[in-house]
């Protein structure tokens, strides 16, 4: 072989990996059918989960610490199932902490709740009471679950994952235009990274 073949039998095997490392991570996410308006000036990531989902509950940690370290330029949202009647029943209890600005008090207790005390919270009304365990007022959670503000909020939380294509949790949005999950990325890790790689492609 002469040194010019050598050379390019190198080259071309340093181009097939640096294809199959960047079709590697290409296969991390995927671009959303649909680029959908966000409606914000900072780049928008969106957190489609369940209280109900065992690889939501896992995930969590890991989506903790980025929350911690986003950047200022990120505004986050969080968009719960609505796959089934008990998940809408998780989803109420959501927009009701939400609604009530106790939702640092209730979100990961909640998990902690369904996954590792492996509480049965099948109705609103057990739901209300473990929140009054929070602290929380009950009567006024459970109202909050049942009222008008929340029941629009789930039907726009379900027109919301029509609209994304979302089908399975959890699922995290960049911008409207970019989709990862545990699936795509094969790891918590690697999506938390993905996350990370598809903020800094967008303009701020």
């Amino acid at each position: 072989m002469t040194l010019s073949s050598r050379f390019f039998s190198i080259f071309l095997v340093a181009t097939l990996c640096f294809t199959s490392i960047s079709q590697a991570e290409e296969q991390r996410y995927q671009k959303l059918a649909k680029q959908q308006n966000t409606a914000s000036e900072k780049v928008v990531v969106t957190e489609f989960f369940s209280y109900g989902c065992p690889h939501c509950n896992n995930f969590q940690p890991f989506f903790n610490e980025w929350k911690k370290t986003k950047p200022d330029s990120v505004e986050l949202r969080q968009i719960p199932a609505v796959f089934s009647s008990k998940w809408e029943n998780y989803a109420r209890a959501f927009y009701a902490a939400e609604v009530m600005n106790v939702l640092n008090t209730f979100h990961q207790p909640m998990f902690q709740a369904l996954h590792t005390q492996k509480r049965k919270l099948n109705n609103l009304k057990a739901i209300a009471k473990f929140a009054g365990s929070l602290g929380i007022d009950e009567n006024q959670f459970l109202n909050t679950m049942q009222s008008f503000g929340v029941s629009t909020k789930i039907n726009a939380a379900k027109e919301a994952y029509q609209a994304y294509g979302i089908t399975g949790v959890p699922s995290v949005t960049i911008n409207g235009k970019y989709m990862t999950n545990g699936s795509l990325a094969r790891s918590y890790p690697a999506m938390i990274e993905t996350i990370n790689q598809l903020i800094a492609k967008e303009p701020r």
